[in-house]
């Protein structure tokens, strides 16, 4: 059986709600009981996001609305269990929002899983963690910070740092404005319209990096098993060059960038204007 409950509730808030079976398409969460939770809570502007699931998916995406909807997707191993789990909703004293999950006894069981959909106007820094899962962050944040064990991260319209850690899955970063720091241990890296300065590393995969057209700085770049491919930098001075690493200057910034995999290819472009 499934059930789509909505409810409105105010801020600092526990949600406990009825468990229900079921499973949604693009949600689905495999065997056990499933049950979808809504949630709208009040917004607080640029405030800051904290998101905690143990396993699951986080996406956040900014959307035309003066409050915050919060989507969950439960997986528990029976009834019981779906109904005493609750998704907690609360306002630290600085104002940022957080949200997790209570599980009975503190801690999912094996297959157990929490997903989550946000929308909101806007955010200060955000946080997220899944221990198991996707991470997506679209239009929003002057600052995230990502971290995931298991999982794909990407990452589209921040105004400020990136810092995205997955041990094991791609990382997708595009219009960030600030400086970007990216580390997977098996999956790709792909970068783009990057202003700012960028710390890019993989040990197992290739890393694609598409430089904003006013980009300045030193780029760095190494790779122990594959080829450098460096083409449209016309004004790029080469510092030093070798089988499995370059070094490179853009116009008159001192910072130095860094893009370095032990197993891909490397392949750095400049966007047009």
């Amino acid at each position: 059986m499934k059930r789509l409950l909505s409810i409105r509730l105010a801020l600092c808030c526990v949600l406990i709600m009825p468990s229900l079976g079921g499973c949604t398409s693009g949600w689905c969460l495999g065997a056990g009981e499933t049950e979808t939770r809504v949630e709208a809570v009040g917004h607080v502007a640029d405030s800051g996001l904290r998101v905690r699931t143990r396993n699951g998916s986080v996406t956040v995406r900014r959307d035309d609305r003066t409050d915050v909807q919060i989507t969950a997707k439960l997986r528990a191993v029976n009834l019981e269990r779906l109904a005493e789990t609750k998704i907690v909703a609360r306002r630290d004293n600085d104002g940022t929002l957080d949200i997790y999950v209570d599980w009975p006894g503190d801690q999912p069981k094996n297959n157990e899983a929490c997903s989550f959909q946000l929308l909101m106007p806007d955010a200060g820094r955000i946080d997220i963690t899944s221990s198991n899962g996707s991470l997506h962050i679209e239009d929003l944040g002057d600052e995230v910070v990502l971290v995931s064990s298991n999982g794909a991260i990407q990452v589209a319209g921040v105004k400020g740092p990136v810092h995205a850690r997955t041990s094991n899955g791609a990382i997708k970063i595009a219009a960030a404005l600030g400086p970007i720091e990216a580390k997977t241990s098996n999956g790709s890296i792909n970068a783009r319209r990057m202003a700012g300065p960028f710390d890019l590393r993989t040990t197992n995969g290739g890393i694609t990096i598409d430089l904003a057209p006013d980009f300045a700085g030193e780029i760095d770049l190494h790779t122990s098993n594959a080829k450098l491919d460096v083409s449209g930098l016309d004004n790029a001075r080469l510092i030093s060059s070798g089988k499995d690493s370059m070094r490179l200057s853009l116009g008159d910034q001192d910072t130095v960038s860094t893009a370095n995999t032990t197993n891909g290819r490397i392949l750095v472009t400049k966007a047009e204007d």
